[in-house]
């Protein structure tokens, strides 16, 4: 299995990998689910990943002075 994971790195399917780690540690959980299924979730999982690494770039590079959050804005003034 440590093959795979290696190979999933050289890949740079790093949240694939992540994702199958998870699968794989709750067999209970995913067992029932057939294999294109199993496939979809990694996928996604590996799409999520790389949208929320973009994003964290994106935000890097921005250079924001401030670092604001839409759960503490105040909307009442």
């Amino acid at each position: 299995m440590n093959h795979l994971y290696e190979q999933l790195t050289a890949l740079k399917l790093t949240g694939f990998r992540d994702a199958l780690k998870k699968q794989l540690a709750q067999p209970g959980t995913y067992q029932e689910l057939g294999f294109e299924e199993r496939l979809s979730l990694l996928t996604a999982e590996e799409l999520t990943c790389r949208e929320n690494r973009k994003a964290e770039r994106l935000i890097k590079h921005a250079r924001f002075r401030l670092n604001a959050e839409l759960s503490k804005l105040d909307y009442r003034n």
